[in-house]
């Protein structure tokens, strides 16, 4: 069956919803390192939100033939990683015995919290870029959607902190990600329509999120260590 996707209209609900999500996740994230760090690293998730951005524009730039040949593919894949990561990264980082001391195993932790907050940041900032390579011809268009889904998310996170914890909003944040792999996925009849292995992915990034919004409230994702020091319940 030959691919006979219609790209005349891109997928600006997916541009708006990602773009919003990854705004959102950046300011929880700081705002969960606030209180299990010190503030001075809560920015530090601006740095790795732009890092990320970064490495997801490098690999298009590196790899086009193969970024070409399997966009859709990857739009899809990388959408439900974004959806999965923003369950499973939150939760590892809250299990870690933080340790951020001038030692080899200060430096290694804060490594591996970097590592792990780079992962989401890495598969949202690709989407972006790669809807925008995608579509240049409508590049203004989706820019604003950018925007706009950017600019509504940072509204929205201001009213979801104060109502939910960062954890319950990082959860809730797979929602957006995974209405927005529905509007990516083709319409009309084609390869991706009914690859089997992509309907694998979106149901595996639909099973993930319903399991850590089931598991919200347990252990796993309560905050273990603040400032270093264990807490106790």
């Amino acid at each position: 069956m030959t691919d006979t996707v219609d790209y005349s209209h891109p997928p600006y609900l997916a541009m708006s919803l990602i773009a919003g999500s990854v705004l959102i996740l950046q300011i929880t994230l700081m705002r969960l390192m606030s209180v299990t760090l010190w503030y001075h690293f809560a920015f530090m998730m601006i740095s790795l939100a732009l890092l990320g951005s970064g490495i997801a524009t490098a690999i298009i730039y590196r790899w086009p033939d193969w970024w070409r040949k399997n966009t859709d593919r990857l739009h899809i894949i990388s959408t439900a990683l974004f959806t999965i990561s923003m369950v499973v990264c939150p939760a590892l980082y809250l299990a870690l015995p933080l340790e951020v001391t001038v030692s080899v195993s200060g430096a290694f932790h804060l490594a591996l919290t970097i590592m792990i907050f780079l992962i989401p940041f890495t598969f949202g900032g690709f989407v972006i870029a790669s809807l925008i390579a995608r579509h240049t011809e409508h590049v203004s268009r989706l820019y604003f959607a950018d925007l706009g889904g950017a600019a509504l998310g940072a509204l929205a996170t201001v009213g979801l902190l104060m109502l939910f914890s960062p954890q319950t909003v990082l959860i809730g944040l797979g929602l957006l990600s995974l209405v927005a792999l529905f509007d990516l996925w083709p319409r009309r009849q084609s390869r991706v329509s009914y690859d089997k292995s992509l309907l694998r992915w979106a149901g595996c990034a639909l099973v993930v999120w319903l399991v850590g919004l089931s598991l919200l409230g347990t252990d796993l994702y309560q905050v273990r260590y603040t400032k270093t020091k264990k807490e106790t319940h």
